[in-house]
């Protein structure tokens, strides 16, 4: 979507609409093993970057690379 389709976009969108755009919402699932982490110290925060980068590992591997260091 080019700028200008943004920009006219969010022009047509009320202040609410906005901020229910931005919310992010969890499966019930997700948001129980969030929590169950949470509470036995087992959550770990983790980098964005550190996230693509561990993405594209597993990808690599699950292509039938092996192992990508």
């Amino acid at each position: 979507m080019r700028n200008d389709e943004t920009d006219s976009h969010a022009d047509h969108l009320s202040s609410t609409e906005i901020e229910v755009e931005a919310v992010v919402e969890y499966s019930e699932e997700l948001a129980t093993m969030i929590l169950d982490q949470e509470a036995n110290g087992r959550f770990q925060e983790i980098d964005i970057d550190d996230m693509l980068a561990l993405l594209d590992r597993m990808i690599l591997e699950a292509k039938g690379l092996g192992s990508v260091h």
